[in-house]
């Protein structure tokens, strides 16, 4: 018997492999198997059984799967993913089959046949150690042990879905978080009684996951789960067991969750679509809310993404009648102010007296004030007064970062981390300024300004657990008045009350991000007075014109604008991005493999620009960026997989 293995590596091919006799009777598609590659073992994916006796070829190392853990809904929404986003399958398979559920650990053998009763009630782990994964697997196969979880003392079997004929285009909900929240309870709430699985998609568990988590706990006890790697092993395993095999449960979860297996799943849920979380950079890159959409398709379900500022591409599909409105209350927006900061001063670090007159009117009265930078550093760029030149990294000559906490510069470009010196490489001063300053600058400055009134700061960094949140929500629920200063963090807090939110630094973010600069400002506006529900709303900008309005009206009129520029200038979500990257110890083994790109690209006639070389931590980078669609791209993009040293990526954030 020979079996074709899917590995999980950047090659876009199947690998075939003999199957030992004992091993060939138990093998089935999609299970794991591991293999012999290139002096190492892999663990594999098997897609297709075909007879033969596999002469010359490699034989498999060991089957590592009784029952196949990938079910049929994984499998074409890891099928679909891998053409969708140009990668091999492979990859798409690794990660949806995540390797931190141990399902030895957690499965223990059942029997009464009396010649294998030693076995009875030891974990796989521990039976296979004992008696050998063949023999094991054997008895399983002869029906004489079974495999439960230790959770719901269900035996493991393969997944099993009825595919039901869609009901409904999907739903983009358009309302404030109240509205969504009541909504989501009435859909959850019915499919629950009726015996029905729910899975519902978060951008993080600290914040929104936490909030949401803790509300649907107490709306249906003992039926709420989460999956994901945010917590403990053993809590994600019961998860992944639960959802398998129970019904009427609703089970919350990051971008990992959309691949889970789930019984009866009947609605899928996506709150806040436009956060960037949902976007896995590492290894197999893809978007959970676009697999969600898809998963839902296959599956033939509803799928409701509930939002108050959506991405630009789900409004595009709106236009189109791709997917369906509905709306609720929209946000409350409050009148705005604009704070006019000193002229000339633009980037400089400083706090605007202007600035410091309105916080301090709003210390004086017990209120609650609440600031949001585009930036969490203490300084985005560092410049020598003396001579006038930028500190810049020494390994890739990009712009550093200046952390004060630590001490510290950091490279974004490079990701170098050094020690901070208060001195200039080109003239040797002392005298350092500081740019685009961020959160650290301003905690710093306004501890020092209001030493009797709560400082805090709000990042990603400082804010580790769903505890640090509920201490800044409690914070600004005593009265007494205090200073919250963040990040876009802060729009994830529901509950935190806010009398003044000021917008600090927001001209400056929409001069970076790209082309999706707008849209992310946007979208962050919106959702901070979704979530802080100020009364008053400032915002800080360097000269009298003040910015474009629309970004805090939210009549309509940003998407339209928006859409409208990204469709003259053929940007997404008109077309589609794919970025190149390619990494060589040398100079010449990139030149090598450029060369060979371009000449495939001037083959298949593709629109693509040639960025680099830039000297990254003694290594080589180059970048490809091509403009088409996945389907365009489906001979050219597989074909690089065979270059050494690049790695594709789908649809980037930034180009």
């Amino acid at each position: 018997m020979i079996a074709q293995v899917a590995l999980p590596l950047p090659i876009n091919k199947l690998f075939s492999y003999s199957l030992p006799p004992e091993t060939a009777t138990f093998t089935k598609p999609l299970s794991r198997i591991k293999v012999p590659f290139n002096n190492r073992s892999l663990t594999g994916f098997v897609l297709r059984l075909e007879e033969g006796d596999g002469v010359g070829l490699k034989q498999a190392q060991e089957l590592l799967d009784c029952v196949p853990l990938v079910d049929d809904v994984c499998f074409d929404l890891c099928s679909w993913a891998a053409g969708y986003y140009v990668a091999p399958i492979g990859l798409a398979l690794k990660y949806a089959l995540s390797s931190s559920i141990k399902i030895e650990k957690y499965c223990v053998v059942k029997t009464e046949d009396p010649s294998v009763g030693h076995l009875n009630g030891m974990t796989l782990k521990k039976a296979c150690v004992l008696a050998g994964r063949e023999t094991i697997f054997s008895h399983f196969h002869h029906s004489a042990i079974r495999l439960c979880d230790v959770f719901t003392g269900k035996a493991l079997e393969t997944g099993s879905h009825e595919v039901k004929a869609a009901e409904s285009r999907p739903m983009l909900y358009l309302a404030a978080v109240e509205d969504r929240k009541e909504y989501y309870l009435s859909l959850i709430s019915r499919r629950l009684d009726e015996g029905k699985n729910v899975l519902m998609l978060l951008p993080d568990y600290r914040a929104v996951g936490g909030f949401f988590y803790d509300l649907f706990s107490r709306a249906f006890p003992g039926a709420v789960f989460w999956y994901g790697s945010s917590i403990p092993e053993k809590r994600r395993a019961e998860t992944y067991f639960r959802a398998r095999v129970e019904r009427g449960r609703l089970i919350l979860g990051s971008k990992s969750a959309v691949f889970l297996p789930l019984a009866a799943n009947d609605l899928i849920i996506v709150e806040r679509p436009e956060e960037d979380e949902y976007r896995n950079e590492e290894g197999f890159k893809f978007n959970a809310v676009r697999l969600a959409m898809k998963r839902a398709e296959i599956e033939g379900i509803p799928v409701v993404l509930g939002s108050a500022a959506p991405p630009v591409e789900l409004m595009k599909s709106a236009e189109e009648g791709l997917v369906e409105i509905g709306q609720g209350r929209a946000i409350s927006r409050p009148a705005i102010s604009f704070v006019t900061t000193e002229k000339g001063r633009g980037r400089e670090a400083y706090m605007p007296e202007a600035l410091m007159e309105v916080i301090a009117e709003g210390v004086a009265r017990g209120e609650n004030t609440v600031i949001h930078t585009p930036r969490k550093a203490y300084a985005a760029h560092l410049y020598c007064a003396a001579c006038a030149r930028p500190l810049l990294c020494p390994k890739c000559k990009s712009v550093l970062t200046y952390h004060a906490g630590e001490e510290t510069i950091t490279c974004h470009s490079c990701k170098s981390l050094l020690p901070y010196e208060e001195r200039c490489a080109h003239c040797g001063s002392t005298f350092i300024r500081f740019f685009e300053v961020g959160a650290e600058y301003l905690e710093a400055e306004l501890k020092k300004a209001f030493p009797d009134t709560a400082v805090v700061r709000v990042t990603g960094e400082q804010s580790g657990s769903r505890r640090d949140f509920r201490r800044v929500v409690d914070l600004s629920g005593t009265g007494k008045g205090c200073i919250i200063v963040g990040t876009h963090v802060l729009s994830r807090v529901f509950g935190l009350k806010a009398d003044h939110l000021i917008l600090y630094g927001w001209e400056d973010a929409l001069k970076t991000g790209g082309y999706r600069s707008r849209e992310k400002m946007f979208q962050t506006a919106a959702n901070l007075l979704d979530a802080l529900k100020p009364a008053k709303l400032s915002v800080c900008v360097h000269g009298k014109t003040p910015p474009d309005q629309s970004f805090f009206l939210g009549d309509g009129r940003f998407y339209e604008d928006e859409l409208q520029k990204r469709r003259i200038a053929e940007f997404p979500p008109y077309v589609r991005f794919f970025l190149v990257n390619i990494v060589k110890r040398s100079e010449r083994a990139g030149e090598r493999v450029m060369d060979a790109i371009q000449k495939l690209a001037e083959k298949e006639k593709v629109d693509h620009r040639m960025l680099g070389p830039i000297e990254v931590k003694g290594q080589y980078g180059w970048r490809v960026i091509l403009k088409g669609d996945e389907t365009f791209f489906s001979g050219f993009l597989p074909s690089l997989y065979r270059l050494p040293g690049v790695h594709i990526e789908p649809d980037p954030l930034y180009v």
